[in-house]
């Protein structure tokens, strides 16, 4: 079993339930306010992706791309969702805007409900450990 929680799709259901609660815990203990601990955005970004992947066990899907997969936009769009500061959201020079054609790398999947898909891109990270915009899997196509 990989370690990486971005292969949390790939485990099987006691190592998922095990790490799942285990983030629970962090989390708990990193926003009770008892200590300052400068991982607390990590043990919150490790919860949230975790909870997806449960989510998207429960209701029998899985994801469209593979991490590492190249996909292309199929058409231009901006980003549905952004995790960290909003402020960099609209911030003139990020790049977060795709063109029709576009290749990009998928960094990671995260399941919404009813089959909606969102997709990390790799090349459009503001800073890997705290901002990240989220696209629409579905506004994208593997690359082949």
């Amino acid at each position: 079993m990989s370690t990486s929680i971005y292969e949390a799709y790939k485990w099987n259901n006691l190592a998922l339930v095990e790490a799942f609660a285990n983030a629970a815990a962090r989390l708990g203990v990193s926003s009770s306010g008892l200590a300052i601990y400068v991982m607390g955005l990590d043990d919150r970004k490790t919860f949230d992706f975790l909870k997806t992947v449960l989510r998207a066990r429960l209701d029998g899907h899985s994801p469209p791309f593979d991490r590492e997969a190249k996909v292309k936009a199929i058409k231009p769009y901006c980003p549905h969702k952004i995790f960290g500061d909003p402020a960099l959201w609209f911030t003139p020079g990020t790049k977060h805007e795709l063109k029709e054609g576009d290749v990009c790398t998928v960094h990671s999947m995260h399941y919404q409900s009813d089959g909606t898909w969102m997709v990390v891109l790799r090349e459009h990270e503001i800073n890997r450990s705290e901002t990240y915009f989220l696209y629409d899997a579905k506004d994208l196509a593997p690359v082949t």
